[in-house]
């Protein structure tokens, strides 16, 4: 039975292969551990995303599915199980960086939007600043208002 749960110390390893495979950074995750949600099917981790919050921003980061598992929805309902997080920790807007999924985010409720306009919390992060190319697509979702 697949089961989407919180992510604990001892899953890392198994998300930064997922990570890894999928061409995305996993610098940052043990520290937002916490955040993280994983998908597990007969006993195995196919599926991670996770965010980081700053206020009322968050930037939603390391959506990864194994490439076994793909087309099955999990990424959906991951981004679903982070996103409903985030609102509980008061998480107004949701932002991501993405180089090459910007149309499956769109999908998703995401709108495209310029770097320039997101807020310091967000332009200050790892992930802006230096994890995520420069050329990676800024996109956000209002949670509430």
């Amino acid at each position: 039975m697949a089961t989407i749960r919180n992510a604990t110390l001892a899953d890392l390893p198994a998300i930064r292969d997922l990570l890894e495979a999928a061409g995305l950074p996993s610098e940052g995750v043990e520290a937002a551990i916490a955040d993280f949600y994983v998908h597990e099917c007969a006993g195995a981790l196919n599926g991670a995303a996770g965010v980081e919050l700053y206020g009322a921003e968050g930037l939603l980061r390391s959506v990864a599915v194994a490439a076994d598992a793909q087309r099955q929805g999990i990424a959906a309902r991951l981004c679903g199980r982070v996103t409903a997080h985030a609102t509980e920790k008061g998480c107004q807007t949701l932002y991501l960086l993405t180089p090459d999924a910007a149309a499956y985010f769109e999908r998703a409720g995401f709108e495209i939007t310029s770097r320039v306009t997101a807020p310091q919390s967000i332009r200050e992060c790892p992930e802006f600043v230096s994890l995520c190319p420069a050329s990676a697509v800024l996109m956000r979702k209002r949670l509430v208002g």
